[in-house]
């Protein structure tokens, strides 16, 4: 056993979309937990919590993880040296990759020579049906239309750039068309 791969499940979603109950459903299912150790790396703390003496019951060892630099293959080899779980479960913050997106959007609209300090807006506006909407302001540093327009062009391929370095894509909506056969 010594040898044999560690099997890692990893849940993700957004805040509050479930992934506690569901990981809760999961443990108590006795065709998943059969005298087997496990341990659970909690990267999010929602509204719904974990009782450590339910997980015990079934064998689950509960292990935060406070920020993403934290999840390390280091953390990884002491969590398996520590418990020697038979399995990994992972609640994993779909918030991170979000927050270090809006960290450097920040920072690329405070560091250019284009906007005026102090009024860059980057905050998570809201939640659509399919989306994440972050407010993005910035008040450009000129009163002429069309310098207006290339500085806006040019903070819009610095936006996507980043969005690409942070690997976040977008979705772009798509529509299909059916053509009848007569």
């Amino acid at each position: 056993m010594a040898n044999e791969p560690i099997p890692v499940y990893v849940f993700t979603g957004f805040l509050e979309s479930g992934k506690t109950k569901f990981i809760q459903d999961i443990l108590a299912d006795p065709n998943f937990t059969e005298n087997e150790r496990t341990v659970l790396l909690l990267c999010e703390e929602g509204i719904e919590e974990y009782d450590e003496k339910w997980l015990l019951h079934y064998g689950t060892a509960l292990v935060p993880i406070e920020s993403e630099d934290r999840l390390t293959p280091n953390i990884l080899k002491r969590v398996e040296q520590k418990y020697q779980p038979d399995r990994i479960l992972v609640e994993y913050n779909g918030m991170w990759k979000l927050e270090k997106l809006m960290q450097d959007l920040q920072a690329m609209l405070d560091a250019s020579p284009l906007t005026n300090h102090g009024t860059n807006i980057v905050q998570l506006a809201s939640f659509g049906d399919s989306s994440i909407n972050i407010l993005i302001s910035a008040y450009l540093l000129t009163n002429v239309y069309a310098e207006f327009l290339q500085m806006q062009n040019d903070l819009n391929l610095n936006i996507m750039d980043i969005m690409q370095a942070d690997g976040v894509d977008f979705a772009f909506p798509s529509t299909s068309v059916y053509i009848e056969k007569n």
